[in-house]
């Protein structure tokens, strides 16, 4: 499946990936189910990974209607932190957009091109539980 996510309910914590080609709609969509999904809790930490991301059609029109989604949930889910990995200049930029879109919101979102920083700033040693790499 190109995007997947898991909660944490133990650590409040939403890890999702995205891997091959995706489309803007299947993201959108995939975003939205996020936000809807009863066990988040307000507060929660996003691990948001774009590594092995294909953007597809995905762009600036993409960027903010997703800013939408998440204004749309903000007053549930309350302050956030999000850590997108994106390691290429492309997903890496379009990420940035997204965070100073979102940067007036209850979020704190920032994008890093290294997997050990991005853990470091959402203070978790390893977003799968497994041994951090």
């Amino acid at each position: 499946m190109p995007v997947d996510h898991e909660i944490d309910e133990s650590r409040n914590l939403v890890v999702a990936r995205v891997s091959g080609s995706v489309d803007s709609e299947t993201l959108l969509a995939h975003l939205t189910r996020i936000k809807e999904d009863v066990r988040l809790r307000p507060g929660y930490r996003s691990w948001f990974d774009l590594t092995d991301a294909e953007p597809g059609d995905v762009g600036g029109e993409f960027v903010r209607r997703a800013a939408d989604i998440a204004r749309r949930f903000d007053e549930r889910t309350g302050p956030v932190r999000v850590a997108v990995l994106a390691p290429d200049d492309l997903t890496f930029g379009l990420a940035r957009m997204y965070s100073l879109l979102v940067g007036s919101l209850q979020r704190e979102v920032r994008v890093f091109r290294s997997a050990a920083d991005a853990r470091a700033w959402l203070c978790v040693a390893d977003p799968e539980g497994d041994v951090a790499a």
